[in-house]
Order: structure tokens, then C-alpha cells, then sequence
């Protein structure tokens, strides 16, 4: 993401309501659009649970996956024996 460019009022705005920078770039990022910039509603955030959830649905199964890559070419893909991780993590 970009770095985000506040103006002075905004940055005396942001310490007066405890906000942080990774805050308002989240807000940006998952809220919803309203007339005058982005809010996070609560229906937002069940959104992006169930998002999660099938994610780590997916991250869950592909636990001990690995792809051999060069740059953006897959060249293979296999599992990794419990014995092979350690080896694979260090090389």
C-alpha cells in the first residue's frame, strides 16, 4: 500500500482519537464507501470473518505444501516429510 499523505489537521485528529497510521489504512482498505470518505460497519466485519475463515480453511490444507519456483515459473510441487521442514527452512 502507498503511504499515506496527511494533512496537519488530520495527524492533530488522528493523536486527539488514539487512532494509528495501520488503523486508517485498514479503514481505507476494508471499509465501506460513504459520501465522504470510508467507514468500517459491522456487517464489514463479518465480511471479512467468513473471508478469514476460508482462508484458514485453505492455509489448514496446504500445510507442509511446498512449490519450487524460479521468479513467476513453478517448476514442481510435492509435501514435505515432518523430517524434511527443518532441512528446508535452513538451505
Amino acid at each position: 500500500m502507498t503511504e499515506l499523505r496527511l494533512t496537519r489537521h488530520a495527524e492533530r485528529r488522528i493523536r486527539q482519537r488514539g487512532l494509528r497510521e495501520r488503523g486508517i489504512a485498514l479503514i481505507l482498505q476494508c471499509g465501506a464507501e460513504t459520501g465522504s470518505g470510508f467507514m468500517v460497519r459491522r456487517k464489514d466485519l463479518a465480511s471479512l470473518e467468513q473471508e478469514w475463515k476460508r482462508l484458514r480453511s485453505t492455509l489448514e490444507r496446504l500445510v507442509g505444501k511446498v512449490v519450487v519456483a524460479e521468479g513467476s515459473t513453478v517448476i514442481t510441487v510435492y509435501h514435505a516429510r515432518k523430517s524434511q521442514e527443518r532441512w528446508l527452512l535452513q538451505h
